[in-house]
């Protein structure tokens, strides 16, 4: 079973997506963090295998703390939920340390096997390249 930890906002949304996780069998949620303080310790205490950030509602683009989750946990797969992904968001979140970017309306069905297929193909060889190219 993998660790999951699920950062963001207090409220309805976070707890779908932790939901979502802790109901596939693959997966336990072993962290809901609010994303307003600061959640290296934390993280990097649990060491999980995924990180999900939901898009906090104070921050059009939580750069820092998708970047704060990278450096606390840098093997694991981290999938930020965003609700309105253009082209220069994506592109700034995967440059901050995100594997993959996904739409904040993703029912939980879905959510789960979107994220189970990710850290199936998540290669941390090939992210720890990648992020060197973006530094």
């Amino acid at each position: 079973m993998m660790r999951a930890v699920v950062i963001g906002d207090a409220g309805a949304a976070l707890d779908e997506v932790a939901k979502a996780l802790d109901g596939m069998a693959e997966f336990t949620v072993a962290g809901i963090l609010n994303g307003r303080r600061p959640v290296i310790s934390h993280v990097a205490q649990i060491a999980p295998a995924v990180t999900v950030i939901q898009e906090p509602s104070w921050s059009r683009l939580p750069v820092a703390l998708i970047r704060e989750a990278r450096i606390a946990a840098p093997a694991a797969a981290l999938i930020v939920c965003t609700a309105d992904a253009t082209p220069s968001w994506v592109a700034d979140a995967m440059n901050a340390g995100a594997t993959a970017v996904l739409p904040a309306t993703v029912d939980a069905t879905s959510l789960g096997r979107v994220v189970l297929q990710i850290v199936a193909d998540h290669d941390t060889a090939v992210e720890v390249q990648r992020l060197r190219w973006a530094a």
